[in-house]
Parts: structure tokens; C-alpha cells; sequence
């Protein structure tokens, strides 16, 4: 598709081309086709009333999803699949998936769309489409869908076969005289729904008048009667056996444009609700939801007066509020029953890295370019990992290798969302990237990610106001600073706040500890984190802001790769170091006030001296931290896991991040319940050493972290004598230790941070390492 400039639009696919969340919505519309088409009566309705028929059932399915999503190629691909002509058939022709991804899940929906389309071909009459979005607000309905019907039957073949035996003209014809009474059924549908009775009132004979007003309102009355009686006998039969009718089939794009028009269409369909008719309907039913309901509280609000719900006070409005929606969301239960509604979902990360535009794969499939080819061409940096996009957002030396993990689950790294999309914005990526060609300069990559966060935060409806504006303000693009347009990320207002769930509560009585004789542990799961606003007042308040998955996405990639590749367009710094005093487990300890005393009291101490965290200044060390420490709730097996345990993931999860290692190096504990041996302790405490000696000075990050680990081992924080003990042997952490200026400032009880070592200096040893013999006294 090379130099291509046109974007494909929606096409009729074959399965395989259809993402694993578009086979499983049309795997449910052919179901809920056969369903309906297997309901069929074989003769016609019998006398009485339509809505006493003991089979009678709704004949609607909504595809839901954001514009995009695929809801057209759900159509396309279902046209194709169900042709009018009995004896054809989808032609896949052979071709490979386009998405190598969860085989066999696919090829489950494909073998059983295929066979659910076997029983409905040749008995599906198609209708042209209802497209809600040109038509004006004064639409009848019912002579639409009776006009589709009309063209469906003259242009099926259905009068050709019947022309046969008499023609149009015979009134022994059976299809002439249902169509003779179609004709006369519109034309009652255009007296009684648009005809101006009311308005010539005044102008016409009040006999006349009567007359008509009578005619129109047995008009109404008879519809779906007539209706039904009408659709029973178009039967567009193809044989002389074929006897039962087919079903027609309506489609009904863009449902959410217009919601007054939109809920008079679906309450239409509810009323005819005739067996031959199966409707699907394309949208956003959560738009349709938001807007129906703002329509039943504008006709409250018109009922009781504008003056009313603005003047009797809150409870009033509120009251009003509340019952608006309530009966709206009824309402819209009863018109679309919720197992009939289907949502079309975005492509997963896998899926979007293997995505190729149309055109790209009917051309030359195995030489074209997926999204991660070209995401691979986009260098941020150079010799260092990761060194292009693609490398950022996949984590490539991390990726999940268990066999038993589902590998639909995200990847670790937050910043993947951003491929979390529809297929048109796929599309539209894939192009971009394209034209703009291998190791394009880091401006245009910047330009690129800047571009699409301002065009995802336009489409969201998630923020608005104040946070949407001080979002967009915060990614901007200008030449102040440079000779050159370029983005620049000013987090001065924004900060991060880690969201915790799952606080486990946790007793621990440290062996051989010096002056601990009972630690509890609160100990959280870390689901993820928000980004916070920082109102510029005397007090300071926050709002988190509750960002869609796509636009997080390109807000953390946009920032990893400025902190990565061009840190000095981050204006307030990196937002990862606002976590970095993150309690991430929070202590309470009962300290022994006089060790050596006969008489010892004890005293209920809190220590917030969290577990060291290093000075990061990316999400994704930040990520893969919290996907390692929430992986050891998996490994548990619902045993309880030990506090030391813990403590060795937090240590050995920091250290294979820091050595750009992959993270199923990550040593696996052999029972969680108790400590790990002494020799797991021992590796890891020589690859903390190592760490220290690959960096120079206090000035890194490892040095600093591997200082705050030194205090953690000093204290015993979780962690019992024998194994700070491995710690305080090891050659290169002593010789650090004794020199750390951090480490000695302590000791003189000068604590340089009282944030994350609260009360730390009292209880550090004098000398470092502390004499073995002399552990058990007091510090």
C-alpha cells in the first residue's frame, strides 16, 4: 500500500479479516437470525389480535459501539455471508487470518457463523438500509420500511416468478393482490401519520371532517394487523416446495444521531412487531441511553414549567431528575431487551500489532508492514533500552511467556492502552506511520503523539470543563524554548496517586528481631494509578481525573518518551517522581522501649518507613513493578504468603527492572508461607551489589535506592535477623553502607527524609555492620 493516500472505508470482509470481537458480535446476530427465521409460521397469521400470539417475541438486535468500532462491517459482513441467492456462499479463498491471535477461540465463532449462515441462506430477503443520520425529523417510519419492502419485492425476482402465472394484472395472483393491499396500506400510513387533518379544520365541512378524522384513527387501529397480513403473504418463493416465507431483514445505521427520531423508530418496531421483520440496529447505546434520558427530563421539565425546576430548590430537581431517568431507563429495558444488545469491543494490544490496512493485506500479505513493523521503525534514543516505540509500549524483554495466563490480559505497561482502539483509528494510524517512513527524527514522533493525544481528548466524553482544559493546556506544542516546533509536557499541575484495593492485614513476629516484638503489615494490591490536577490555592485540593484507557495510553507513552529521549521537555519534571514516597506497605510495630530490663514494657510504635523504591522517571518501571507485586497474589495458591516473601519480590522485582532484565527471571519462591532459603537471599543481596558497583556515586539511582535498602535492613522492617544478616556480609553493600553519606547523616540523627523514615535514626546501629554478638541488644 506503499504511497496509497486514501483510507479504506468499511468493505465486505471475510471472517478471517474480522477482529475476535467482531466474529463474536456477529456470531450472536446470525444466532439471534436462525432464532428468529426457525419462529417463522408457515401459514398465515390467524385471526385475533397481534399482540395475543403466544409466540410472539421481540425482533431487534442493537450492535452498540463508539464510531469506528466496526458497526458497518458487521453489515457488510453479514450481506456477504447472506446472500439472497440460495446457492451462494462466502468465498474465503484460502487466505490466512489477518489476526494471528487466539486461534482457536477463532476458529470456533468462524465454523459456527458458518453454520448457523448455511441454515439461513436463501431465506433472508434484505431491505435498503435506514440511515437515521440524512433523514429530517418529520420521517414516517412505517411507510419507510413499507417502501424498502415494496423495492425488496420488485427487485428480488419474487413478481418475475409469480409473472409466470398470470402477471400483475390476474387477480387470481395472490402476490398481486398482497401488493394491491400494500399499496392501499401506504397510502392509509400517509393519511393517518402525515396527513393534515387538524391543520384544515377550519376549512372543511364538519361532516367532511369526521369523516376523515374517523378514517385516519381505523387506519391506526388496523396497523399491525395489516402489517403482519401483508408481510405473511410476500413470500418470494424460488420453488414450488418452498413454502415458508423468508425473513426481511432491516438495517438501521447511525441510532443515536437523533434521539427523538431515534426512540419514535424503536417504539414503531415495538408496535408492529411482525414475525417475517428482524431489525438490526447500529449505534451507541450509551449515547442513546445519555440522550433519551435528557429527552424525558426535558418533558418534565416542559410539564411542570422551566420556573418550577429552576426556583423549588435542589430536592425538587433532583427528585425530577431521578424519576426522568429511572422511567427513561425502563423504557429503553422495554424497547431493547438487554440479551438482544451486543458490544462491539476495540482491538486488544495484540491484535493492534499485527494490524495491516485493507488494502495492505488483498495486496501482498506477507510482505506488507503490520502496526508493530512500524512502530519499530520510530527511534526514541539510542544504545540504551528501550530504544524505539514499539520496544516502549510492548516491554518486549518482559512479555508474559506463562502458557496458563490468558493472553487476551494487557500487558504491563500502562502505556499499551493506547492501541486499545477501533479499527478506522487503526487505519489512520497505520497510514501515518507509513508516510512517515523508517527512523523518522524524533520531532515527528513527538509531533505524532502530541497530535493524537489532543484529537483522543476531543473525542472523549469522560472529562470536561476545567480538567479537560488544563489537560489539553498541559500538551502543547510551540517554539518558545527551541528554534523548531516541538511538544512539551508541563506537569506542573498534574501529579500521580497510586489507587489501591484489597488491603490484607497482616501479624508478623520477626525472629531474632533486636527491638521489634510484634510487627503488623497492611499490605494493599496496587491496581494502577491516576493522574492527578493540583488546583493552585491556599488549600491545595486534587481532582483525579478519570481518564478513558485510550487517552491514558498516549498520555503515558507521550511522557515516557520525553523523559526517555528529550527530558528537558518535560516542564515540571517527570510525574513518576511525585511517587516515589508512596507508602506502598505501611507498618505498626510493638517495640521493646528497654531490651536489657527486667521489667520490659512494650509501646505501640508507628514506623512509616515504607520499602525503598528507586527514583524512577518512567511509567513503565513504575508499571512492571506493580505487575510483578501483583502477580505473587496469583503464585499463592490461596496459602497465605509471608511477609519475607514478599519483601524478596519486592527486592528481586527492582533489581531484574533496574538490569533491563526480562521478568520471568523473576526467582519463583517454593512456599510463599515461609521465607525463602538462605542461598535466594544470598543471589540477591550479590545482585544489589552488583547494581551499586555498575553505577558511580550517590548521584544514581541504584545508589540511592540501594542507601534506603541499607535502612531497611537496619531496622528489620520485615525482614529477621539471619536474613538482614546475608545483607550486612556482602562485601559491596558494606563497603556502601559505610560510606553513604545518607546512612551516616542518620546515624547522627540528622534523618534528611523524615517522609519515608519516620523515627528511623534511634533505632540505626552505631556501627555498620553491627557486630553479630551484639544484634540481639538494643541499637
Amino acid at each position: 500500500m506503499s504511497g496509497r493516500m486514501l483510507r479504506p472505508e468499511a468493505r465486505p470482509l471475510d471472517l478471517g479479516e474480522l477482529s475476535l470481537s467482531q466474529l463474536e458480535v456477529l456470531d450472536r446476530v446470525v444466532r439471534s437470525l436462525a432464532d428468529a427465521h426457525s419462529q417463522l409460521p408457515s401459514a398465515a397469521p390467524k385471526e385475533g389480535l397481534p399482540e395475543l400470539d403466544p409466540q410472539r417475541s421481540s425482533r431487534l438486535f442493537f450492535v452498540s459501539g463508539e464510531p469506528g468500532i466496526g458497526k458497518t462491517t458487521i453489515y457488510t459482513a453479514l450481506r456477504k455471508l447472506l446472500p439472497e441467492e440460495r446457492g451462494s456462499q462466502e468465498q474465503s479463498g484460502g487466505k490466512e487470518d489477518a489476526f494471528q491471535y487466539d486461534k482457536d477461540q477463532r476458529e470456533v465463532l468462524k465454523r459456527r457463523i458458518r453454520e448457523g449462515a448455511d441454515q439461513l441462506r436463501g431465506g433472508v430477503r434484505w431491505l435498503e438500509p435506514l440511515d437515521l443520520e440524512p433523514l429530517s425529523g418529520s420521517t414516517n417510519f412505517l411507510a419507510a420500511v413499507m417502501v424498502r419492502i415494496e423495492r425488496a419485492m420488485e427487485t428480488g425476482g419474487a413478481l418475475k416468478h409469480r409473472g409466470n402465472r398470470g402477471g400483475l394484472l390476474d387477480q387470481s395472483s395472490d402476490i398481486s393482490k398482497t401488493l394491491a393491499k400494500l399499496s392501499r396500506f401506504q397510502n392509509d400510513l400517509a393519511m393517518s401519520w402525515d396527513g393534515n387533518i387538524h391543520a384544515r379544520a377550519a376549512h372543511v365541512e364538519p361532516d367532511t371532517y369526521a369523516a376523515e378524522v374517523l378514517r385516519a384513527e381505523r387506519a391506526r387501529l388496523a396497523v399491525n394487523k395489516s402489517f403482519q397480513e401483508i408481510l405473511s403473504k410476500l413470500v418470494p418463493i424460488r420453488d414450488e416446495q418452498q413454502r415458508k416465507p423468508s425473513l426481511f431483514l432491516l438495517v438501521v445505521d447511525d441510532l443515536y444521531l437523533s434521539p427523538s427520531s431515534s426512540i419514535e423508530l424503536l417504539r414503531l418496531l415495538r408496535m408492529i412487531s411482525s414475525p417475517q421483520l428482524f431489525v438490526l440496529l447500529l449505534g451507541d447505546y450509551d449515547l442513546l441511553d445519555y440522550l433519551y434520558r435528557q429527552q424525558t427530563l426535558g418533558d418534565y421539565i416542559k410539564l411542570t414549567g422551566n420556573s418550577a425546576y429552576t426556583d423549588s430548590g435542589e430536592d425538587f430537581a433532583e427528585e425530577l431528575r431521578s424519576r426522568a431517568w429511572a422511567l427513561a431507563t425502563g423504557s429503553l429495558r422495554k424497547l431493547l431487551p438487554p440479551n438482544q444488545k451486543s458490544d462491539l469491543a476495540t482491538l486488544w494490544v495484540k491484535e493492534a500489532l499485527g494490524f495491516k490496512a485493507l488494502d495492505a493485506r488483498e495486496t501482498n500479505t506477507g510482505k506488507a508492514k503490520s502496526l508493530e513493523d512500524l512502530l519499530s521503525q520510530l527511534e526514541i534514543r539510542k544504545n540504551q533500552y528501550p530504544i524505539t516505540v514499539k520496544e516502549l509500549i510492548t516491554a518486549d524483554w518482559q512479555e508474559r511467556t506463562n502458557k496458563e495466563e490468558k493472553e487476551r490480559e494487557r500487558l504491563a505497561y500502562s502505556g499499551a492502552l493506547l492501541l486499545e482502539m477501533p479499527p478506522r483509528h487503526a487505519t489512520d494510524l497505520w497510514m501515518t506511520l507509513n508516510e512517515l517512513g523508517n527512523k523518522p527524527p524524533i520531532t515527528k514522533i513527538l509531533g505524532l503523539l502530541g497530535d493524537e493525544f489532543h484529537t483522543t481528548l476531543g473525542e472523549q466524553n469522560r472529562l470536561s470543563g476545567t480538567p479537560a482544559t488544563k489537560l489539553e493546556q498541559a500538551v502543547t506544542r510551540g517554539t518558545a524554548r527551541t528554534n523548531y516546533e516541538d511538544y512539551t509536557l508541563n506537569t506542573t499541575n498534574l501529579s500521580l496517586d497510586i489507587e489501591k484495593a484489597d488491603t490484607e492485614h497482616q501479624d508478623f513476629t520477626p525472629e531474632g528481631h533486636p527491638f521489634l516484638s510484634k510487627l503488623s503489615a497492611t499490605i494493599p494490591k496496587h491496581i494502577s494509578w491516576h493522574i492527578a490536577i493540583e488546583h493552585k490555592n491556599t488549600r491545595k485540593i486534587k481532582s483525579n481525573l478519570d481518564l478513558p484507557p485510550r487517552l491514558l495510553g498516549w498520555l503515558v507513552t507521550f511522557h515516557d518518551i520525553l523523559a526517555l529521549g528529550r527530558p528537558e521537555n518535560i516542564l515540571g519534571g517527570s510525574l513518576v517522581g511525585t511517587c516515589s514516597n508512596c507508602s506502598w506497605v505501611e507498618f505498626q510495630c510493638t517495640i521493646q522501649k528497654t531490651a536489657t530490663s527486667s521489667s520490659q514494657t512494650d509501646e505501640l510504635v508507628s514506623l512509616t518507613c515504607s520499602w525503598p523504591l528507586p527514583d524512577w522517571t518512567t511509567f513503565l518501571e513504575l508499571d512492571l513493578l506493580i505487575w510483578a507485586w501483583n502477580n505473587l497474589s496469583q503464585e499463592d495458591q490461596g496459602q497465605p504468603i509471608h511477609l519475607e516473601a514478599r519483601a524478596f519480590r519486592w527486592l528481586d522485582a527492582i533489581c531484574v527492572i533496574l538490569l533491563q532484565t526480562e521478568l520471568k527471571k523473576l526467582v519463583r519462591i517454593p512456599d510463599l508461607s515461609k521465607s525463602p532459603p538462605p542461598p535466594l537471599w544470598q543471589e540477591l543481596s550479590n545482585r544489589i551489589g552488583g547494581l551499586i558497583s555498575k553505577w558511580d556515586g550517590s548521584t544514581s539511582q541504584t545508589a540511592r535506592w540501594a542507601t534506603n535498602v541499607g535502612i531497611m535492613v537496619a531496622t528489620r522492617m520485615g525482614i529477621c535477623e539471619s536474613t538482614a544478616s546475608i545483607f550486612e556480609q556482602t562485601p559491596s553493600l558494606n563497603n556502601f553502607w559505610k560510606e553513604d553519606e545518607e546512612i551516616k547523616a542518620l546515624k547522627r540523627e540528622e534523618n534528611l527524609n523524615q517522609s519515608r523514615h519516620k523515627d528511623v535514626a534511634k533505632y540505626f546501629p552505631k556501627e555498620w555492620p553491627p557486630p553479630l554478638a551484639d544484634q540481639k541488644a538494643h541499637a
